[in-house]
């Protein structure tokens, strides 16, 4: 009988496994973006505004008294209601962290003919004034003008991209895994901490303030011509006086300085 060497049973040493947390990386407030988002959310009361504006003169201006106009009034109508109640609900959402890119195409996409219309306007009055309109020479600058010119012509495709800009930013706020950023105030240091926050939110309010007069004066603007009775020609020393003052306002490029200051002060609100 033979004998057999038996190895004796090892213990099977087993690998505890280590639950690997879940890395998640969370979105963190962005103060330009937010500006770009609120800068855009002004835009489109400015918007909303041409297209009451628009709507209004539509039906104006309708002397044959068809009806396909006044359908294509009120629908023009309920696309600025639709845009005045799209930039309360962005300015709402000012403290959300996700879809930055997203929102900030879709706001823009939404405003893009008020956009040809601020950008690209002062180079075609510029065009208009100038020898290049009736310059057929093949020089450089004119060239440019004439581009520009044409692209700021096609206004109804603009539109198109306003109306799909609009339905995508609609998509972007219905969505219900929204993230938003709160003041954390669980501070080690809380009297540093309140002062912190405090400047934050002055500094953010200054900055609200500064984008905000822009649209103010042009709102004020609209009032004064349309429900003012001013018509250039007619009305008093007062109406004359305000609009002069907000067209050079305006035609001065002013609006501009107090929206880049507004940034500047949303940026620093961080």
């Amino acid at each position: 009988m033979t004998e057999h060497a038996i190895k004796p049973k090892q213990p099977i040493k087993r690998r505890k496994k280590t639950a690997k947390a879940a890395k998640v990386d969370m979105p963190q407030p962005n103060s330009a973006a937010e500006a770009a988002i609120f800068v855009g959310s002004l835009g489109m009361v400015l918007y909303a505004i041409f297209v009451f504006v628009m709507s209004l003169v539509a039906v104006a201006f309708n002397d044959t008294g068809a009806k396909g106009v006044e359908l294509i009034s009120f629908a023009i109508f309920l696309f600025g209601v639709n845009i005045l109640a799209q930039s309360i609900l962005v300015s709402k959402e000012i403290h959300r962290v996700d879809c930055y890119g997203q929102r900030i195409i879709a706001i823009y996409m939404t405003i893009a003919p008020l956009l040809v219309s601020v950008v690209l306007m002062p180079i075609v009055l510029f065009y208009n004034s100038s020898d290049c309109k009736y310059d057929e020479a093949s020089d450089v600058v004119c060239g440019i003008l004439r581009e520009v010119h044409y692209i700021a012509n096609m206004q109804y495709v603009f539109v198109i991209v306003s109306i799909v800009g609009s339905a995508y930013l609609w998509f972007l706020l219905k969505r219900k895994d929204k993230l938003f950023w709160i003041y954390d105030e669980a501070s080690k240091n809380k009297i540093a901490s309140e002062k912190i926050i405090e400047r934050s939110k002055s500094f953010r309010r200054i900055g609200i303030m500064l984008m905000t007069i822009p649209v103010v004066l042009y709102a004020t603007k609209i009032i004064v011509t349309i429900f003012g009775g001013y018509n250039g020609i007619e009305g008093n020393l007062l109406q004359a006086t305000v609009l002069w003052v907000i067209d050079y306002f305006f035609a001065s490029m002013i609006w501009m300085l107090f929206i880049i200051a507004g940034i500047i002060f949303f940026i620093k609100s961080k």
